[in-house]
């Protein structure tokens, strides 16, 4: 796990800490609860949302919640303190006994160009499946052989895929398709629902889109005419290629629903 090393500060409980005493090593441990969240224009984009779900995981994992309004206040404190413009903010949740140490740090982003939401990013199917999908809890090895396949693959993000071949989600994303003027997206019972998707499926209900809450299988892709990812990085991202299949790109359609 990467932070940022052109700011001056993280955030343990609350006080400002030297980047430079900042211990990797504390916060990559596979299990522990955390949030992304970006940080643009003076403000964080849907930050109460996240920190609902962050309860939520921490609810679903057994653990004590934690001080929500203290860490909006942390956030914000970290954020001018460092002079940050734009960024993606990590919050982990460690337990030292059953307090909760709360850490706050900025993390390198990697946001599309605007090449890319017009043409479309490549992604590719990873065979793995989160075992607690519903809560948000760092899984070190998925991530990991995520990442290998991104660089060597120059690809922008993996699709996973479980033992019935149906593609759940993405590494760090969420993960649609269209077919037949019909939205498909995994059940909210195998996926870690996102508040980008969150946000899109609300506008698709406003539209009165047709939504279909039903994985993709692997031998069904090439049915599927459209194919897109939501984060918290992305936005709402077009997707050109899974391993070998095309799908098409219509940014007339991605501005409506957006």
């Amino acid at each position: 796990m990467k932070y940022r090393h052109d700011v001056k500060y993280y955030s343990l409980n609350g006080k400002l800490i030297d980047i430079g005493e900042f211990l990797v090593s504390v916060v990559r441990s596979s299990g522990l609860i955390y949030e992304v969240i970006k940080y643009t224009d003076g403000a964080y984009l849907y930050f109460k949302e996240h920190l609902q779900r962050m309860q939520t995981s921490l609810r679903i994992a057994n653990k004590a919640e934690v001080d929500i309004v203290n860490i909006e206040t942390d956030a914000r404190n970290l954020a001018l303190a460092n002079g940050i413009n734009v960024g993606n903010l990590k919050i982990v949740i460690k337990y030292q006994d059953s307090t909760p140490m709360v850490y706050l740090f900025f993390i390198p982003h990697r946001y599309p160009s605007a090449t890319q939401y017009k043409v479309g990013v490549k992604v590719r199917l990873q065979y793995d499946v989160r075992a607690n999908p519903k809560a948000k809890i760092a899984n070190w090895d998925i991530r990991d052989k995520a990442n290998r396949l991104i660089d060597s693959n120059n690809i922008y993000e993996t699709l996973l895929v479980n033992e019935d071949g149906d593609i759940t989600e993405g590494s760090r994303s969420n993960v649609f398709f269209m077919k037949e003027n019909t939205f498909y997206t995994a059940d909210d019972s195998i996926v870690l629902s996102g508040i980008t998707r969150m946000k899109l499926l609300e506008n698709l209900f406003k539209l009165d889109c047709n939504i279909k809450y039903e994985a993709v299988n692997i031998a069904d892709l090439s049915k599927y005419t459209h194919c897109f990812i939501t984060g918290t990085s992305p936005g709402i991202l077009p997707v050109s290629t899974i391993d070998e299949i095309s799908f098409r790109i219509d940014e007339d359609l991605l501005l409506k629903i957006s």
